[in-house]
């Protein structure tokens, strides 16, 4: 009985040390353009997520997708992330407005190093979908 207990007590807490585990998307705290710097240095491409504070998809897509192990190790190994707000940087809106042409969030664009758009999506998107986006701007670049 002894030994039933101790096993009970090692299953159940490792099983909260892997539940405390949190992997998610490794968002730079930098602009865009040091983003660039950034993936040129490092062989990588930039991903930007547009998104807003106020926004109940791009929250979702904070809190159910980026947070998923197979979505960030994806993102993480093979991107420079980024995300912005462009409410609250006025800089980065006109870029958002004039550059991407960005009318709603969240709005994802997947860039290579110097700056051209391999792939830009809108909207919250499940994990078969985003991961589906990330393979396809790997693809393209």
């Amino acid at each position: 009985m002894k030994n039933i207990v101790i096993a009970f007590v090692l299953l159940f807490s490792s099983g909260i040390c892997k539940a405390q585990v949190k992997e998610e998307i490794n968002f730079q705290n930098v602009s865009i353009d040091q983003a660039f710097e950034v993936a040129k240095k490092e062989n990588k491409l930039v991903f930007i997520d547009y998104s807003t504070k106020g926004c109940k998809p791009c929250k979702q897509m904070e809190i159910e997708i980026f947070v998923l192990h197979e979505v960030a190790k994806l993102v993480n190994e093979n991107f420079v992330s980024v995300k912005i707000d462009p409410v609250k940087n006025k800089a980065e809106e006109k870029r958002a407005k004039e550059v991407y042409s960005i009318t709603g969030f969240p709005t994802f664009i997947f860039l290579n190093s110097e700056g051209k758009i391999l792939k830009e999506y809108s909207g919250y998107r499940n994990k078969e979908e985003f991961l589906s986006l990330i393979k396809e701007a790997l693809r393209v670049k």
